[in-house]
C-alpha cells in the first residue's frame, strides 16, 4: 500500500510538473508571408505534441499578447494564439544560424532561457516590429511566466512595424492607421469650413 501511495504520488508530480512548465525564453520568425510565428523556450523536459497526455491538451492556454506596438500599448487589442506544436532538444543558438528564430528575448521572471531547448510554437499571426506584451499566465497552462513581459520585436519585414495582433485571416490595422484617418478628417473639416468662408 506504501508503494503504491508513493508511486502515485510521483506520478501525478511528473505530469502537473510537466503541465506546469515555465517559460524562459520567446522567439520570434518572420514567415515572409505576412505572418509570425512566436516560440516559447520552457523547461522540466520534452512536450510531445499534439498532446497525448489530457492535461497538456487541457492546458493549452496559448499566449495572449496585447498592446499597439508602442511603450504606453499595455493591455490593448489582446489577442491569444494558440500553441500549434514543440520542436524538443534544438539548441537557441542553432536555430539563430539557421534562421528558425529571427530573434528573442528571456523572460527575467524566469531564468535559464538558452539551457534548456525545448520549445512550443505557435499558429502563425499578423504581428509587426514594436514593443509588445506577452503573458501565459501565473497557474494555468502548459508554460506559465511569473507575470506579463514586454517584448520588442525586430526585423520582421513581411508585416508592417506596430501592426496587430490578429489572426492572418483577418486583415490587420496598422497602429498608425486610427491617427491617419483622424488626422485626414481634421483636414477635411478644416477645409469644408475656408471654403464656406470663402463662399459668403
Amino acid at each position: 500500500m506504501i508503494r503504491f501511495l508513493i508511486t502515485a504520488a510521483l506520478a501525478f508530480a511528473a505530469v502537473t510538473g510537466s503541465a506546469f512548465a515555465h517559460t524562459v525564453t520567446i522567439g520570434w520568425t518572420d514567415n515572409g508571408n505576412g505572418t509570425v510565428t512566436l516560440w516559447n523556450e520552457h523547461w522540466h523536459g520534452d512536450h510531445p505534441f499534439p498532446c497525448n497526455e489530457g492535461i497538456l491538451c487541457s492546458a493549452n492556454g496559448g499566449l495572449t499578447i496585447s498592446g499597439d506596438g508602442t511603450a504606453g500599448g499595455y493591455g490593448l487589442n489582446p489577442h491569444t494564439v494558440q500553441w500549434a506544436g514543440t520542436l524538443n532538444n534544438t539548441d537557441r543558438d542553432d536555430m539563430i544560424a539557421d534562421g528558425t528564430l529571427l530573434g528573442y528575448e528571456d523572460d527575467p521572471g524566469n531564468a535559464g532561457g538558452g539551457t534548456y531547448d525545448d520549445w512550443l510554437f505557435t499558429a502563425p499571426l499578423v504581428i509587426g516590429d514594436g514593443i509588445w506584451f506577452l503573458f501565459t499566465g501565473t497557474n494555468c497552462c502548459i508554460d506559465t511566466m511569473s507575470h506579463p513581459i514586454m517584448i520588442t520585436l525586430s526585423g520582421i519585414t513581411s508585416v508592417d512595424p506596430g501592426t496587430g495582433p490578429g489572426d492572418p485571416n483577418v486583415v490587420p490595422i496598422p497602429a498608425a492607421l486610427p491617427l491617419f484617418v483622424t488626422a485626414l478628417a481634421a483636414f477635411g473639416f478644416a477645409d469644408r469650413r475656408r471654403r464656406r468662408k470663402s463662399a459668403k
